[in-house]
């Protein structure tokens, strides 16, 4: 059996990141659009909110609305220019978790 190659914590908040181009987005919405589980994003929109790279548009007990403020629009236009050139998409600063 071969087993998929596991994506990095700064590959998936790279690829979460990247479902904000299209503006304001629910987790479910990025879980089905990035294949990743709805506990996984949620997980991660945590930690991006925590480093001030999305914000809570609206938040109650069965939605939650976020979207990209400017320091995660500047890393996503990072990880979208190292995609490019074929490098890594690991962002300068991002912890390696």
């Amino acid at each position: 059996m071969i087993r998929k190659k596991r994506k990095t914590y700064p590959e998936i908040r790279q690829l979460i990141l990247n479902e904000f181009s299209k503006g304001e987005r629910t987790v479910n919405q990025i879980a089905a659009k990035t294949g990743l589980t709805w506990r996984t994003v949620d997980g991660h929109l945590i930690h991006l909110i925590g480093t001030g790279k999305i914000e809570p548009v609206f938040l109650s007990e069965y939605v939650k609305i976020y979207r990209l403020k400017e320091e995660g629009r500047r890393q996503k236009d990072v990880g979208r220019r190292w995609k490019e050139e074929g490098r890594r998409t690991n962002v300068p600063g991002a912890r390696h978790e």
